[in-house]
């Protein structure tokens, strides 16, 4: 009975001042720290070392001094252990960690305890969102990167002209030409700036310029047209067996982007939530000339419209580690709603005369965007590479021949970024 009053006193003392301890001092890591490193596997080989602790018999009989001292011991052995841990903490960026070694990060990992900072054990499971790690991103104030966008575009209801061709007295089949886009590069560079609590603002710019041209010869029984519809109307010129139809399509896009980041961690993943404002820019220049049998051009239809506006915009990227070489896949994707202006203009010319126009301005129109993208990225310390799909959906965007219309993006993306 002695015993459990001696062991439950002794147990109770200890227990209050350490709550006593955490009570006056909540802020500090270490608290936490230890606590995860409790919870966490430390592989490697372990120094043998041998811990003798008292029995409750062994202070039968004794003397105060010798209880008095073996505590002071004791406590000098903890304080030796408090200093160490505390030098692995404060440990120089760059230094090879030891097994064990907890590194400070941002975020506790692995669920255990709850911070302001990450970390892991060196030498145990490798795969952290941490600065060497598989997903290899950086907690630091700083980071940037390009991407190289290789997109073919995809416009509904985009054709350059119309050929017709009789089958009969009173009949004939009409084809209409399309324009063939060809895939373009284009870039994307952006910065973001992020405390070690994984918030921050990223700022973003994509352009996108594209043209194509079509051409035909009429045969001696064929005759093509070309024609604008605008809102409530259509303009429209005509090829004559013989003549020689020339058409173009330029396309600019331009998007830039001022979000509110936030990374979510777990052991081998990151989830990145956006939101923010979008700028974008959408010009489409269409003209069509008609080429005489001398080579003149005895008319022309020119269509250019423009749409610019703000909107907002939100998105989302998840990365996942694959095992622990630096490698992980990536899926993201945004979604945005502009609202904004649009300008259109078609002039129609015959012999050098402007025959006919269309001035459409001011004309209120939201503009809906949305991308998605997915691939593999590896990454080595604060550098990482990605290679994926890319694919975007303009909504209302319009085409050459018409105010409406939709315009898709496909394609592929290599990307490069930096961290400090």
């Amino acid at each position: 009975m002695r015993r459990f009053i001696i062991w439950a006193g002794f147990t109770g003392f200890v227990l209050a001042g350490a709550a006593q301890l955490d009570a006056q001092e909540p802020w500090r890591p270490e608290w936490k720290a230890r606590r995860a490193q409790a919870e966490l596997p430390v592989p490697g080989p372990q120094p043998e070392t041998t811990y003798v602790v008292p029995g409750p018999e062994s202070y039968e009989g004794g003397s105060p001094e010798s209880v008095s001292q073996r505590m002071s011991a004791l406590q000098a052995e903890l304080n030796m252990l408090r200093q160490q841990m505390r030098g692995q903490m404060a440990a120089p960026p760059g230094a090879m960690p030891m097994p064990g070694e907890i590194i400070y990060e941002g975020e506790m990992p692995y669920g255990a305890g709850e911070g302001p900072y990450d970390g892991h054990v060196a030498g145990a499971q490798c795969c952290m969102v941490t600065p060497g790690g598989c997903c290899g991103d950086t907690c630091g104030p700083l980071s940037f990167g390009a991407d190289g966008i290789f997109l073919h575009p995809s416009v509904v209801g985009n054709q350059a002209f119309v050929i017709s061709t009789p089958t009969t007295s009173i009949g004939s089949a009409d084809q209409g030409v399309a324009f063939d886009w060809d895939t373009e590069a284009s870039y994307r560079v952006w910065v973001a700036l992020k405390d070690c609590d994984r918030n921050g603002i990223r700022g973003s710019f994509w352009r996108f310029e594209n043209s194509i041209s079509e051409f035909a010869t009429l045969e001696p029984n064929q005759t093509a047209f070309a024609q604008v519809t605008v809102p409530g109307n259509f303009l429209e010129i005509a090829a004559f067996p013989g003549m020689s139809i020339d058409a173009s399509h330029r396309l600019d896009l331009a998007v830039v982007d001022l979000e509110i980041v936030k990374d979510i961690l777990w052991p081998k993943a990151m989830l990145t939530l956006s939101a923010g404002l979008r700028y974008a820019r959408n010009e489409q220049n269409y003209e069509v000339d008609v080429i005489d049998l001398d080579g003149n051009t005895i008319s022309s239809l020119q269509h250019l419209h423009r749409f610019e506006g703000v909107g907002p915009s939100i998105g989302f990227e998840l990365r996942k580690c694959i095992g622990c070489c630096g490698f992980s896949v990536y899926l993201r994707s945004k979604g945005s709603a502009v609202f904004g202006q649009m300008d259109t203009s078609v002039e129609e010319v015959e012999f050098g005369v402007l025959t006919n126009t269309y001035n459409g301005e001011g004309f209120d129109e939201p503009l809906l965007i949305g991308e998605v993208g997915f691939g593999i990225q590896y990454s080595w310390h604060k550098l990482w590479l990605r290679a994926g799909y890319e694919a975007q959906y303009w909504m209302n965007a319009g085409s050459a021949s018409s105010t409406g219309g939709d315009l898709g993006l496909v394609g592929f993306a290599a990307s490069a970024g930096l961290g400090f």
